[in-house]
């Protein structure tokens, strides 16, 4: 882990979790980890010598998301399995990087619903500790006139055949979003 403090951070929470997301520059998935909440960023500790660092002003996407569908999870397939933390982040060779963890349910698969609370009770903390305020998509806000110059870009590659109707139509409906 690089240690991108300028101060003793704070701590603000720990969760145990399943590390579960597989990536040739992260560490290999594991069975037992900890997700750490500090004042400037996150924490994943899947042993003593592995750690990732995440700063919050470099996550760009942050959602809680269902299992993976296998044999047993398909019967059990609603909200209560929605307890996958993912977080997408740049690296520090601001690469795109996605952290993926499991939120554990105690003794059974089936008494998922503990997992899901876990869930949402971290998400309300971070939004009652303006944590999603400091994520790079609140942080890097386009103003506008530039999405609506960014849109006339568009229309004049589209218009020298560089970009197709549907390239053209895709790229504008997510700069619209953005208003």
């Amino acid at each position: 882990m690089t240690n991108h403090f300028n101060e003793q951070p704070a701590l603000l929470r720990t969760y145990n979790v399943k590390y579960i997301h597989e990536s040739p520059t992260l560490p290999k998935p594991t069975s037992k980890a900890v997700f750490q909440l500090f004042n400037n960023g996150f924490v994943v500790e899947c042993s003593l010598s592995q750690k990732i660092w995440i700063p919050y002003n470099t996550v760009f996407d942050f959602k809680i998301t269902r299992e993976s569908i296998n044999h047993w999870t398909h019967f059990y397939n609603d909200i209560l399995n929605e307890r996958v933390i993912q977080i997408e982040y740049r690296n520090d060779k601001n690469q795109q990087s996605v952290v993926k963890l499991l939120m554990p349910t105690g003794w059974s698969r089936f008494n998922s619903k503990k997992g899901y609370e876990a869930c949402q009770e971290l998400v309300s903390f971070m939004k009652s500790n303006g944590v999603f305020d400091k994520f790079i998509s609140a942080t890097k806000s386009t103003s506008s006139p530039d999405i609506m110059s960014q849109i006339e870009k568009l229309a004049d590659l589209h218009k020298q055949g560089i970009l197709t109707d549907t390239e053209f139509e895709s790229k504008k409906a997510e700069l619209l979003r953005r208003l």
